[in-house]
């Protein structure tokens, strides 16, 4: 069975979410990711929400909320503000989420919270991928090629982080 099938057979049983993290299609992502230190996940998490923001300005979202969100993930990452202070934003974006009727966005915002919330943990870093490329899904069916791109794309970002790391200040909790 090829991976078309496979994602056509888990839109049939409803799934919301599409790509699992044992796919075939981001082994070589999830390895990249888990041999990166925390600090390069969350400079990857950057470039792929920056990058995802862009798609979403095509929607008709809150737009003030995910520009706050970014930029005090931001803060939070170079150790200015506590997560305190940028959760309730993350929360935010994953509740506008769940209100949405577009299932498209929805899988964009909850990558977009995801992306944010590498910087509390590197558990999340493979989570915005998965629902990105949910959306992806969505969007364009049956574009293994679009999907193959896409993760190309990650590893791409991934090699940029590891070669130009963020020289700034970083806030203790976030290793390597």
């Amino acid at each position: 069975m090829n991976y078309i099938d496979i994602i056509e057979q888990r839109q049939q049983k409803k799934r919301k979410i599409l790509v699992e993290q044992t796919d075939v299609l981001l082994e070589p992502l999830k390895t990249a990711l888990e041999q990166a230190s925390h600090k390069v996940q969350v400079l990857f998490a950057f470039r792929c929400v920056e990058s995802l923001k862009e798609v979403l300005d095509d929607f008709h979202t809150d737009h003030g909320l995910l520009k706050r969100a970014l930029e005090n993930g931001r803060r939070w990452a170079r150790g200015e503000i506590k997560m305190t202070l940028v959760r309730p934003d993350i929360l935010a974006i994953h509740q506008l989420a769940k209100e949405t009727t577009s299932p498209i966005l929805t899988a964009y915002l909850h990558a977009y919270a995801q992306g944010l919330s590498v910087i509390h943990t590197p558990k999340h870093a493979l989570g915005l991928p998965i629902y990105e490329l949910t959306g992806l899904i969505l969007q364009q069916p049956n574009n293994l090629s679009l999907l193959e791109e896409k993760v190309r794309t990650y590893l791409h970002l991934l090699n940029e982080a590891k070669a130009q790391p963020f020289t700034g200040t970083w806030a203790k909790f976030i290793q390597g």
